[in-house]
């Protein structure tokens, strides 16, 4: 049960406001709200300049978690006597849909600028330091430096309603160039991909194409860019849909941040931008009186940070209402007939010239394969080679899985195993797996795994796969071979690749792993065993003593030994190796043991290039 009574951390925490009596003021004492939160009213001191933005003096909704010190505190403008406009470092205020007394459109003060930063303290001082940040944001806000030169640029909030609807995109470097090229074209049809009905992903959808020309859409030649998504969006997606793309010279929103709230807003921005919207959009728009919604995306060109380098398109997504036709009402045409004229007209005064007409924003995505990666990526050299697989077992799994995840598009697999049940205890795959083939599972889980894997599975031997005739193994730049089979390895090296051939094997329980990597030309099997011997004996001297686990019942069949967590420590050094090397453009023999507390030492280190 709540305590209906501030506590004592609670109290504290206010008596600290009283260090700043000149420039906050208590105007209502601490109320229980829901959600176990307690509300503050204060009246805050603009220290900045005056401006009809920013009043001298402004009053704020402070939320605070019941568990203070711990917990949320947040800053709400009041509607009486508070801040009615957006800044950056602020959520849109959401007008249409609010009934408090104050904006939902609280100040960011945990993830700010650097400008910002004010130093912090634990314990019951924190709603001090929050107030002192607050008071400094509504300073920065009245001078208009909150986004400095230097720092990250920061999109405007534009405020959406359905959760769970996305547009996405893939943009970079590469494809502004693109757009570059087209400069001319301003408006144009866009192809998108939905997600099959009844799914978890039927509101995301994912634009494929843009055109150019009023009859351009899905005509050969008439694209200006195209996205190359993965298997995931091209096969499993259904539902092409046809919308309609607009180029803009910045970024649109009103002074001082804030996004338009309706069609007349953003008619006046296009105008602003060069595009007249009865003669330059509505032609467009007359393509798609079918009775159905269809998207708006308005791009624009944006660098990494304020004032920096231009180097990207963004797109931003809105619905169009559906738009008139011969079913709509009488009343709106006005003497116009039921014919484009008319329905122009009737669309005009009923939806894109009155103000109560509110804008459908959608929320819209970078999906770029650099975006999705950010966290945990490999170098962009890296990430446009192909791979082949050879193997996937516990260790080729482990391998493929982790380069894909870290933004690997290329990458198939050759394998003819099986999945058995005792494979899951050391497999990325799962039960539901058992009894299909290893590299048309693992094809499918690397599908659902990065948004823009296009690699294949082929269920054959390494001979097999050789002798397919629509095959040309000298197209992968490296080939990674992970079944510790020196038959499959020699028929490997004898093709005389031009690419990087990586042999990948482990030893017993898991402790040493060995890690071979040389030009496909120049692999020569007879040093690369005469290196490792002395490590495969020093192997069965370690674990002579043990007894293998059995296969079952019947004819005794050893099992290899080795833990998950063992093999993936492993494997992930090996990541590492293999990247470092591929960059220095280095051929070498590494031999990595698993150390006590999950350590991981290289043994040795011998590098080819002096010797070829």
């Amino acid at each position: 049960m709540v305590n209906l009574e501030p506590s004592e951390s609670l109290l504290e925490g206010r008596r600290y406001l009283e260090w700043l009596a000149d420039d906050c003021e208590i105007i209502k004492d601490y109320s229980f709200e829901a959600e176990g939160r307690w509300l503050l009213k204060i009246r805050l001191k603009n220290k900045g300049q005056q401006s009809s933005y920013i009043p001298k003096y402004s009053d704020w909704h402070v939320f605070i978690d019941d568990n203070y010190p711990n917990g949320k505190i947040q800053f709400y403008p009041s509607k009486i006597n508070g801040i009615g406009c957006v800044f950056p470092h602020q959520s849109p205020h959401l007008k249409n849909i609010s009934d408090h007394d104050y904006y939902d459109s609280n100040i960011c003060l945990e993830q700010f600028s650097p400008s910002l930063e004010v130093k912090m303290e634990e314990g019951n001082s924190r709603l001090y330091n929050y107030t002192k940040k607050a008071l400094e944001w509504i300073k920065q806000a009245a001078n208009g430096v909150l986004l400095a030169e230097g720092d990250y640029f920061e999109k405007v909030a534009y405020p959406t309603t359905n959760f769970r609807k996305k547009v996405l995109f893939s943009e970079d470097e590469a494809s502004f160039s693109q757009w570059n090229k087209y400069d001319e074209y301003r408006v144009g049809f866009l192809n998108m991909k939905s997600g099959k009905p009844g799914t978890v992903y039927q509101d995301f959808m994912y634009v494929t194409d843009y055109y150019k020309g009023i009859s351009g859409y899905k005509k050969k030649g008439a694209e200006i860019t195209s996205y190359s998504w993965g298997k995931y969006v091209m096969n499993e997606k259904s539902r092409d849909e046809k919308g309609v793309w607009i180029k803009l010279l910045s970024m649109p929103y009103i002074e001082p941040w804030q996004a338009p709230e309706n069609w007349s807003q953003l008619i006046k921005i296009f105008e602003e931008n060069n595009v007249n919207f009865t003669k330059d959009v509505m032609p467009f728009l007359n393509n798609l009186r079918d009775r159905n919604s269809h998207i708006m995306m308005l791009g624009f060109p944006i660098s990494e940070r304020v004032n920096g380098q231009i180097s990207e398109m963004h797109w931003q997504s809105l619905e169009l209402p559906i738009l008139s036709d011969s079913s709509t009402p009488e009343h709106f045409f006005k003497g116009f007939r039921k014919d484009i004229k008319g329905y122009e007209m009737a669309d005009m005064r009923r939806i894109f010239l009155r103000e109560s007409v509110s804008l459908e924003w959608i929320s819209s995505e970078n999906w770029s394969p650099d975006n999705l990666v950010s966290r945990g990526n490999l170098s962009k050299n890296i990430k446009k080679l192909k791979f082949l697989f050879v193997g996937v077992g516990a260790l080729g799994s482990v391998l493929s899985e982790t380069l894909v995840r870290s933004g690997v598009e290329q990458l198939d697999i050759v394998d003819s195993d099986i999945l058995e049940i005792g494979n899951l205890t050391r497999h990325t795959l799962a039960a539901t797996d058992i009894g299909k083939y290893k590299a048309i599972s693992i094809e499918k889980r690397l599908t659902k795994s990065f948004i823009h894997y296009k690699g294949n599975g082929f269920s054959m031997s390494i001979e097999e796969f050789l002798k397919k005739q629509e095959v040309n193994i000298d197209e992968y730049d490296v080939i990674i071979e992970t079944t510790g089979n020196d038959k499959v390895l020699d028929l490997i090296v004898s093709k005389k690749l031009n690419g990087l051939v990586i042999s990948t094997s482990l030893g017993l329980h898991a402790k040493r792993m060995y890690i071979n990597i040389q030009r496909g030309n120049k692999v020569v099997l007879k040093k690369f065993k005469e290196n490792i011997q002395e490590w495969l004996e020093r192997d069965r001297a370690d674990f002579s003593n043990i007894d293998y686990p059995r296969d079952g019942l019947g004819c005794w069949h050893p099992l290899f030994p080795a833990r998950m967590d063992h093999l993936s420590l492993l494997a992930s050094s090996a990541v590492s190796i293999i990247e470092s090397d591929i960059l220095h453009l280095k051929e070498s023999l590494t031999i990595i043991e698993r150390g006590e507390l999950g350590t991981v030492s290289i043994l040795k280190r011998k590098e080819f290039a002096d010797e070829n």
